[in-house]
C-alpha cells in the first residue's frame, strides 16, 4: 500500500495515490460545510480583503500504536502568521495536558482498577465559534474538489466568490487551541465535571457512585471511570456540536502507547525507537548496554549534521517514558547550538542502547478497587557539583513515584552555581519539594486520602538545613 504523504498539492498531483488523496480533500470540504465553518462573500468592504488569509493542506497518513496504516487525513488549515495582534485575535494562551499529568491518570487508573476510555473530538476546532472577524481566501485545489455547495448561495468554484468569512475556527489560527479549550470545558463543565486548579486539564466528576476523570490533550480525551457504560453514554452526548469518536479503551495517548492486562498497565514508546533506528540507519549498528558511559567530553570539531533533530527526538521519548536516557539527552541538549563530533557519537550511542531496550516500559501495578486507601508519595532528589567545566553549575535529579508508580522525573542544569555540595543538594530538594507539592493539590482536590510524603536524599548536611533549619558557616547566605 502506498503511503507517502504529500508536503503539498503539487507533490500530491504527482504523487500514485493522488485520487485517494483528492477523496480526503473531499471529506474534510464536507465535513468543514457540514459543520458550518464559513460561509461565501463578494467583497465589498476594502478592509475586508486587506485582512485576508492564506490558507493551506496538510497531509498525513494516520497510523495505529503499532504503526499500520489507518487512513489518509487531509487538513485545511489557515496560515496564522499573517493574523495580526488586537484586529485577528486577542488572547492566545491554552492550558494543554502535561506528559507528568497523563501518567498520573494511568498511575490512578492502576491504583483504583478503573478503565480508561478514549475519546476523539472530530474537527475539533471547527465546533468552536469565532470570536473576531477572519477571512480566508478560496483554499488551493478547487480544480481537484469539484463543485461544492458551501451556503445557500454559494459555490466553491463560484466566479465571483472572492472570500470566505469563518464562523467558526479553523486549524491554524493563533487563538484555535484557546476557544476551542474554553468551549469544551463549558460543555464538561455543564455535564458537572469540575476542573482542578492545579491541573486545568484534568476534569472530575462524582455522581451517584460513578467516578470520571478526565484529562483533555487538544481534542483527545482519555477518561478514568468506573463505569464504563454511562461514562460512554454521557461523553457521547456533551452536545454543542461537538461529535466525539469512541476508540474504545485507550491504547495510545499524546504519544504514549498504553497496554493493559490482568496484571499491570504498561506504557512505552517501542514504535517510536524502531521509526528513530531506521531514520538514524543505526539498525545494524552494536548495541550499547548503557546510554552514555562517563561525563561528556565535548571536543572543538564541530558538527553539521541533523543534530537537533535526534536531540528532538530523545527529547520526547524522556518526557514521555523513558527515564533511563533523561540524565545524557539533558545533558547532549545544551550543545544545540553548537554541536560537535563528540556529541553526534554520544547521541547516537544512545540510540544504540535503545535499539537494544525498546521493548522496556513503565509499569504500574494493578491494586485494589477501594477509593478510601491511603496513597504514598515519595521522592528522590540528587545533585551533582559543579562537574560542567564551563559554566560550574550543578545538575539536579528527582524522581516522583505515587505508591510504586513512577510518574515524574527530571535531570536538569541548577540555575545558579552552587558554593558546595550541600549547597547543591539543598537546591535539588528544594526541586522535588515543589513536585510533591503539585501532586498534593491534585489529590486534595480528587478527594483522595495519603500519607505524609517522604523525601529522600543522600546528604546528611542539606537534610539538617531542611528539617532543623541550621545555619553554618557555609551556608548563611541561604535564605529560603
Amino acid at each position: 500500500l502506498f503511503t507517502t504523504e504529500p508536503k503539498n498539492l503539487k507533490e500530491l498531483r504527482k504523487a500514485p495515490d493522488a485520487d485517494l488523496w483528492v477523496e480526503a480533500m473531499k471529506k474534510e470540504i464536507k465535513t468543514l460545510v457540514d459543520m458550518g465553518t464559513f460561509k461565501g462573500i463578494k467583497v465589498t468592504d476594502p478592509e475586508a480583503d486587506k485582512r485576508r488569509m492564506k490558507t493551506t493542506w496538510v497531509f498525513k497518513v494516520k497510523r495505529d500504536e503499532h504503526g499500520r496504516f489507518v487512513k489518509r487525513k487531509a487538513r485545511l488549515c489557515a496560515c496564522g502568521y499573517s493574523m495580526r495582534n488586537g484586529v485577528d485575535y486577542h488572547e492566545t494562551a491554552s492550558p494543554v495536558l502535561q506528559k507528568d499529568e497523563a501518567r498520573l491518570l494511568f498511575a490512578l487508573q492502576a491504583i483504583f482498577c478503573l478503565k480508561a476510555l478514549q475519546f476523539d473530538i472530530v474537527n475539533a476546532f471547527t465546533t468552536a465559534p469565532a470570536d473576531t472577524e477572519i477571512y480566508i481566501g478560496l483554499p488551493d485545489g478547487i480544480d481537484l474538489i469539484g463543485p461544492v455547495k458551501i451556503d445557500e448561495n454559494h459555490m466553491l468554484n463560484d466566479k465571483d466568490l472572492l472570500l470566505l468569512k469563518l464562523l467558526k475556527i479553523l486549524y491554524g489560527t493563533k487563538q484555535g487551541t484557546r476557544l476551542f479549550y474554553k468551549f469544551l470545558r463549558e460543555k464538561l463543565l455543564a455535564k458537572g465535571f469540575v476542573p482542578l486548579g492545579a491541573s486545568p486539564c484534568i476534569l472530575y466528576r462524582w455522581h451517584e457512585g460513578v467516578i470520571m476523570i478526565a484529562g483533555v490533550y487538544v481534542d483527545d480525551v482519555a477518561v478514568l471511570t468506573n463505569n464504563p457504560e454511562k461514562t460512554k453514554e454521557l461523553m457521547m452526548n456533551l452536545g454543542g456540536g461537538i461529535t466525539m469518536k469512541y476508540e474504545g479503551e485507550v491504547a495510545n495517548f499524546i504519544g504514549m502507547t498504553i497496554e493493559s492486562n490482568n496484571d499491570e498497565i504498561r506504557i512505552h514508546r517501542r514504535q517510536g525507537i524502531v521509526d528513530m533506528i531506521e531514520e538514524f540507519e543505526l539498525g545494524d549498528a552494536k548495541c550499547n548496554e548503557i546510554p552514555m558511559s562517563g561525563q561528556l567530553e565535548a571536543g572543538d570539531e564541530s558538527f553539521n549534521g541533523n543534530y537537533r533533530t535526534l536531540i528532538g527526538q530523545l527529547l520526547y521519548l524522556d518526557k514521555l517514558c523513558r527515564p533511563d536516557i533523561c540524565a545524557p539527552v539533558s545533558m547532549l541538549s545544551s550543545f544545540n547550538d553548537k554541536p560537535t563530533v563528540a556529541c553526534w557519537k554520544a547521541a547516537k550511542g544512545i540510540v544504540k542502547y535503545l535499539n537494544g531496550s525498546k521493548d522496556m516500559y513503565l509499569s504500574y501495578k494493578f491494586g485494589e478497587p477501594n477509593l478510601k486507601q491511603k496513597l504514598s508519595i515519595t521522592a528522590w532528589s540528587d545533585a551533582d557539583y559543579a562537574t560542567d567545566k564551563v559554566d560550574r553549575r550543578s545538575r539536579t535529579g528527582v524522581v516522583l513515584y505515587l505508591n510504586d508508580c513512577l510518574i515524574d522525573w527530571c535531570s536538569v542544569k541548577q540555575k545558579s552555581v552552587a558554593l558546595s555540595t550541600c549547597e547543591a543538594e539543598y537546591m535539588a530538594m528544594a526541586d522535588a519539594a515543589k513536585r510533591i507539592k503539585w501532586l498534593c493539590f491534585v489529590l486534595d482536590e480528587l478527594g483522595l486520602c495519603y500519607d505524609v510524603p517522604v523525601l529522600y536524599t543522600d546528604n546528611q548536611a542539606a537534610r539538617s538545613i531542611a528539617v532543623n533549619d541550621t545555619l553554618k558557616s557555609k551556608t548563611k547566605h541561604i535564605d529560603i
